[in-house]
Parts: structure tokens; sequence; C-alpha cells
């Protein structure tokens, strides 16, 4: 062999190694690329899963810990934005704030009038406390910070701040003009049972669960001297009008007397039986009120400790009691046995009066002397007018009526929701503001509620009649006859001219709402008619009922258009989307389904067996559309791919009686970024935003020191 010919023998066999390393590199590339792909998708599945796992804790959280909830349904949407997690952090946000609009969404713990006499405070173990306009009859704003129950609440005489004691182990100092906190005392290691200021408003006493007794100054926020030697937790604590002397009560059953001016106890009275809950000195200073467990209150010489009169409240525990501004008489409540109020002349010990029957949690007399609050054991709020021991106001303070109705009112952020009471009320729903309220007739309020477009006129249907009202002021402007029998449904046309109202007796009705008098009578059901919709552009009437059919009609002749049918069962919601090509219709079959309007053709069906759908709203935008029912479960689902985008779980949302009679709407607000829905006794606000959503829940969760005070939470930090 030559040397050309061992050269090119080389040369060949160079190629060939470096062609086998080159293919043993492209192997190992790939089989690393496979690798890392596998790698990324286990990682994704962990996450996932995790994420899953997460948005379960945050359900079985959501009830007792809506904070919780928060944090941990926000852990769960970082590690992946799963539908489940997505899911858990909408509906834990939106029963964090459940109770925003309207009364409390648990018990009652106390309440309290300002000096002024207008403000009312109450205070729930729903972690909130509410203040009310007492004349007005109206929810003036709910102060959201303690994350457990909040059990006393103490307003300084210049009106100017609040002070509130939780289970949490904080004390919160609250600005009465700007609702804000304005500081958050923490040293007690355990429940805060009570809170006082002293008479000039610059010391505040709270009492604690961990035998201590605290003295703060009010504007530095710093501690002043801790009271211990306690033998057991203290429940109430009470300064006396001239600011020398402290009392304080608990469960081992004695009054303590301690000097602020010596710092040193100056007495220890026994008397009771049992836990004591109250203490209360009269604005006089010459009595001394306690209360206990033992069934009695004790009213004793402020001066010298010696016992007046013993009051009894028989079997019953009497945890709350209020004196009078003049001293002379003396409120006592009890939340068991047969309750009630009960009012006591302070000088004989005589009781003089029995403000109602229901067990009572609370009390407080309004500065004028002539109205006391009460609070039942059924959240239930009464102002009373001690002249004549009547009722001068109910309900306004709490949510006792379910609602029947919401109208939201056009190109706004404001609803309107109307009660099975007959009461009206009205919402900003972008600031959760209260905005006004009516009375309507005692019969209460079926079928649907609508403005029209100038928003100036709100119709709602009671039984067979239709009632048009002047908005907000609640002056009726006309009633129509509408029906022969119940009236399930009211629409108004989006140029305002038409109204249209349907019934039990198989017909649509249309009215010509500027002279009040019908257009036309539809006929063409053969069974009650449960739902209607107008076009977007009006030009067209859907109808829907018993009957399984869905029924399009022209609104200028009258004259129907097409006959939809598919449905299995009763249909109870329609609605079109914003385009006018889609409509939605819903009912009992458990089925959604879409139709072409052009072609009168079925275009999907969407199935939710989670029960009866009783309403569908296509969001303004038409990329959402929401369908629920009476029970607690709303889904969302994408219009053009029909997949639910997510599942929304009313935690504590309480169930009406007789579901088969209670068929709730939704509403979208315009800019279709959130869902109102109906929540019993009170509208449910949902922020379909998740990653706003975890922006709030951050913000929020570093101001109120959740970290901190929330335990139970998962490892993983949610926020920085």
């Amino acid at each position: 062999m030559t040397e050309r010919e061992h050269a090119a023998r080389a040369a060949r066999r160079s190629r060939r190694a470096a062609a086998a390393v080159a293919a043993l590199c492209v192997l190992a590339l790939i089989a690393g690329t496979i690798a890392a792909q596998r790698a990324v998708t286990s990682n994704e599945l962990r996450e996932s899963a995790r994420s899953r796992e997460l948005a379960g804790q945050a359900a079985d959280a959501a009830t007792d810990q809506p904070e919780a909830a928060l944090l941990t349904a926000l852990a769960g949407y970082q590690h992946a934005h799963t539908d489940e997690a997505r899911s858990a952090l909408i509906s834990s946000y939106a029963e964090y704030g459940a109770n925003r609009l309207g009364g409390h969404t648990r018990d009652l713990t106390t309440l309290a009038f300002a000096p002024d006499g207008r403000t009312l405070v109450t205070a729930s173990d729903d972690h909130t406390v509410k203040l009310w306009d007492s004349t007005g009859h109206r929810l003036l704003a709910t102060l959201v910070g303690h994350v457990a129950g909040v059990n006393a609440v103490a307003i300084a005489p210049d009106s100017r701040t609040l002070a509130t004691a939780a289970d949490d182990g904080t004390v919160r100092l609250w600005d009465l003009t700007t609702h804000r906190t304005k500081a958050v005392l923490t040293g007690h290691q355990g429940a805060v049972n009570g809170v006082a200021f002293s008479r000039d408003g610059h010391t505040l006493a709270t009492a604690g669960a961990d035998k201590t007794v605290r003295l703060w100054n009010r504007s530095s926020h710093k501690p002043k001297e801790t009271i211990t030697g306690l033998s057991g937790a203290v429940n109430a604590v009470a300064f006396s009008p001239d600011g020398h002397a402290l009392a304080m009560g608990g469960d081992d059953s004695r009054i303590r007397l301690w000097s602020v001016n010596t710092h040193r106890w100056t007495s220890t009275v026994t008397g009771h039986g049992d836990a004591l809950t109250t203490v209360a000195f009269s604005p006089d200073g010459h009595t001394l009120a306690t209360a206990g467990n033992d069934g009695t209150a004790k009213l004793w010489t402020a001066s010298g400790h010696r016992l007046k009169k013993t009051l009894p409240v028989y079997d019953s525990a009497a945890p709350a009691l209020a004196f009078a501004p003049d001293s002379r008489q003396l409120l006592t409540a009890s939340p068991i046995g047969t309750g009630g109020v009960s009012v006591w002349d302070t000088r004989t010990g005589h009781k003089t009066a029995s403000l109602g029957e229901p067990p009572v949690r609370a009390v407080a007399w309004r500065p004028d002397g002539r109205t006391v609050a009460s609070v039942d054991t059924s959240r239930h709020t009464r102002l009373w007018d001690l002249r004549t021991h009547e009722v001068t106001s109910s309900g306004f303070f709490s949510d006792p009526d379910m609602i029947s109705a919401i109208a939201l009112r056009p190109d706004s952020n404001v609803v309107a929701a109307a009660s099975f009471g007959g009461k009206i009320t009205s919402w900003d729903t972008a600031r959760r503001r209260f905005t006004s309220a009516f009375r309507t007739p005692p019969a209460y309020v079926t079928g649907n509620a609508a403005f029209t477009r100038d928003g100036r006129v709100l119709a709602t249907a009671t039984n067979s009649k239709t009632m048009l009202w002047s908005y907000p002021t609640g002056r009726l402007l006309a009633t129509l006859d509408s029906h022969n029998t119940t009236v399930t449904d009211l629409e108004i046309s989006p140029d305002g001219r038409t109204l249209a109202t349907a019934g039990y007796d198989h017909t649509i009705r249309l009215w010509n709402l500027a002279t009040r008098h019908t257009i036309s009578v539809l006929t063409g059901h053969s069974d009650s008619v449960q739902a209607i919709a107008f076009s977007r552009d009006g030009k067209t009437l859907a109808s829907a009922g018993d009957d399984r059919t869905i029924q399009l009609w022209d609104v200028t002749t009258g004259r129907r258009k097409a006959i939809l049918t598919g449905h299995t069962n009763t249909l109870f919601a329609i609605d079109f989307s914003p385009d006018g090509k889609t409509l939605a219709s819903a009912g009992d079959d458990r089925t959604i389904r879409l139709w072409n309007v052009a072609s009168h053709q079925p275009r999907a069906t969407l199935t939710d067996n989670s029960g009866r759908i009783t309403s569908v709203r296509f969001s303004p935008d038409g990329n959402t559309l929401a369908t629920g029912g009476p029970g607690r479960t709303i889904r969302l689902w994408d219009p053009a791919t029909h997949r639910t985008t997510a599942t929304l779980t009313s935690y504590r949302a309480p169930l009406p009686d007789d579901p088969d009679s209670y068929l709730p709407k939704l509403e979208f607000t315009p800019d279709s970024r959130t869902l109102i829905s109906v929540g019993g006794p009170r509208l449910r606000l949902w922020d379909l935003n998740a990653d706003h959503i975890a922006t709030r829940v951050c913000r929020q969760s570093k101001a109120n020191h959740w970290g901190e005070l929330i335990h139970a939470l998962p490892e993983e930090r949610s926020c920085p």
C-alpha cells in the first residue's frame, strides 16, 4: 500500500470517527433534551398538583378563617394558574368581602353608640366592625383588619377614635373620620375581651384572657402599665367617671379595683357565684354594676363597694348591661333562657319594663336617654323608644330577608336589591358603599327588577302587579295590572321605551313606558313563562318557561319569529350575547344551550350537574358566560371554547328554605370585571381578575399583619 493510500485510509477512519462522535453528541443532545422536557413536565405536574392541593385547603378554611383561606389560595395560584387555584382565589376573596354590603355574617358580640348619638357601632364574630347611621338607617362603613371575632368596642369621649378588641390578641385604634386603622396594639398573649377609655380619653384599658389588664397611652400607642396578679381570664374593664379607679372582672368571679394614681389594688369584692361578664360605673359615679354567669346583676356603692341591690335574671346568664345617661335606670340583657331586655330602677331595684322576648346579646343606651339599641341572637338589631317600649327601627342594621331580585343601573356600578320583605337597597359596587334605600308595600317582590335607560325609574313586580318607582327617592309612579297571576319576570328594552312582563298565565305583555298602556299581549306558550330577554338592539324578545320551549318574538309587530326546542325540562333563564348572535338558555335539565340567533340552530350544549340553573348572563365584553342557581356554585364558561374556566363557591351563603321558589339572578358590572350574585340576604361581589386579587391580598396582608397573626398557613410564603 502506497503512502497516499495509507493517508486516504487514515482520513476515512478519521471522518468515520468524527461522524460517530457527532452522532453520539446528537444522541446525547436528544437524550438531554428529552430528559429536560421530562423534568420540566414532571415539575409542572408537581406544581399543578400542589396548586390543586392548596386550593382544596383554602376551601376548607374559607368558612372559619377567610384570611387564611386567601393566603392559602394565593399560594396555590402562585404554584400554577390551575382552574382550581383561580377558582379558590376568586371564591376566597369574595368570601372575605361577603359582608361589606349589608349586615354582619356571623353573631354580633357587642354594640355602642357614639357620643353624638347618631352613629351606632356593631361588632361581630365575622372579624368586622360596622358603623351605622342610626337615624338615617344606613351603613356608613365596614372596618376590616382583625383576623378573629371582635369581642369589645369603646369610643373615645371626643368621638374621634374607636378601639376594638378581638380574639386575635390585638387591639385596634380606628380613625372614625377616615375609617382607617391608626394603630395596632399588641402585647396580650391571647384573646382581648374588654376595652375602655378613661373619661379624659388619654388612657385606654384592655382586658385579656392572659390574666392581665394593660393600660395604653392613646396618643403614643405605647403601653403605660401592665396589671398582673389576677387568677383568671379578665372579661371586662371600666374606668370610674373621675378616672381614679379601674374596675375589672373575670372568670374568678371577683370584682377588683385598681388605683390609677397609686398603681395599687384598692379592693377585691366577692358576691357573684360564677364568672363576671360585665362591669360598668354609673355616669354620676355613685354606683358600680356587675353582671355574671350566675344569673344576677348586682349594684354596688362605688365608694366602699357595699352591695345595694341584686337584680335577678333567674335562670339566665346576664352578660350585658348599660346605665341610662341619668344613672337612674339600668338595662340588662340575656342571650339564653327567656332572654330579652329588662329595664331596672337603680334606686329601688325594681324591674320597670321588659323589651321583647328574643334572647339578647348586647344593649346600648343612646346619649339622649330615650332610645335603646339591642341585638338578639338572630343578628337582628332593634331601636326601642323607652317612653313607649315600642320598636322604632328594625331590619336596617341586619339582613333578615332574602333578596329576591337585583338590577344594575345602566352605565354605572350601582345595583338595586329587592328583598322578600319589601325593602329595596342600593349599593355602589365599586366603592362597596350603601347609596340609598326605600320600602315597598309589605308584599314581597317577585320576578325580576329592571331600570329604565336613564336610571331614573325602577320597575319591580309584586304578585300580579308591576310597580314603577322613581329612583332613588322610592316614590311610586304607577301600578300596572300586569297579569291575572304572579309576574315571574320583567325586562325593559335597551332604548327604555318598552316594558315586557311575563307570568304564570302563559303570556308576555309589552307596555309603553311613556303612556303606561299595553302595546300587545304575546300568546303562544302552553304553560307558565319563566324568563324573558331583549336582544341588544331591542328588536327581538326571547321567552322561555315550563313548556320547555324558547320563543322569539318581533317586538314591533308582536309576531312570533321562531320556536327553539331541545330542552327536556322547565326553562328559567335566557340571555343574548352582546353581539346579538348567540342566545343562552338553561333550566331544570342541568344543561346550558347556546343557539345561533340567525339560523335558530343550536351551537353547543354545556352540562352542569350541580343542579337547577336559574340565571345565565353574558359579560358585556362577551368573553364570559356565567351560570348559577339557588345553590352555592356559579360556573364561568368561555363562550368560544365552551370550556369551564372557573367554579365559584359561596362557602357560607345561606340556602333558602324553599329552593324551588328562589330564582336568583346574576349581573356583570359594565367593565366585565366583577360579577354580582345573590347570597341569601346579601349581595356577593366576585372580582374575576385573579392577578388583581393577588396584589390586593398581599397589600392587605402586610397592612394587617396576617403573617404574624394567622396560624396554620402553608409553608410557602404567598407574599414577600
